[in-house]
């Protein structure tokens, strides 16, 4: 199984690259260019262009990594709501600078509209705290069949985040 990541820019560290013209590209966001060259790719990995943003194909597990598949349509768009509300609520769940840069990041270049995404246990723990703080504050009635796939992406991010911290635990055990 191949994981495919986007490519957050190395300038801004948030947005996602475009094509620009043959072999060069330019960040979505604050317009950074680099070539094709200048990205570095370990064995097994390749870039490759998905929904207009160029990513990195990779083609073995990696350790750290969990890959959470969208069911619906509505599961990306309805995450990068939930993002952008938690970031503009100045009393929301995202308080350290490391969240909001990741929320910025997963909002802008990482949660394309079809998966699989690859995420870190940060990544999944940021979101689990804006789902849960998004839940928490939800005051109004959802379509049924909206509110069962929000529910499903919900628990396939808390379940993938459980096995981040269980892999995390493991780590931790074995270094003793």
């Amino acid at each position: 199984m191949s994981i495919v990541m986007p490519i957050a820019c190395a300038q801004c560290r948030i947005g996602p690259y475009a094509r620009l013209r043959a072999a060069l590209y330019a960040c979505q966001r604050c317009g950074a260019q680099r070539r094709v060259a200048e990205f570095e790719l370990a064995s097994g990995e390749r870039l490759t262009v998905q929904e207009g943003r160029l990513c990195i194909q990779r083609d073995r597990a990696v350790p750290g990594i969990f890959t959470v598949e969208p069911t619906h349509g509505v599961q990306a768009p309805y995450l990068r709501a939930t993002l952008h509300r938690a970031l503009l609520h100045e009393l929301g769940p995202l308080t350290q600078p490391e969240q909001v840069e990741i929320a910025l990041r997963l909002r802008e270049a990482t949660l394309t509209d079809r998966g699989p995404w690859s995420l870190t246990g940060a990544e999944l723990g940021t979101l689990v705290e804006s789902l849960r703080w998004r839940r928490g504050r939800a005051q109004t009635a959802v379509d049924p069949h909206v509110d069962r796939a929000h529910e499903n992406i919900t628990k396939a991010i808390a379940s993938a985040y459980e096995d981040a911290l269980r892999a995390l635990e493991e780590g931790k055990g074995a270094g003793q």
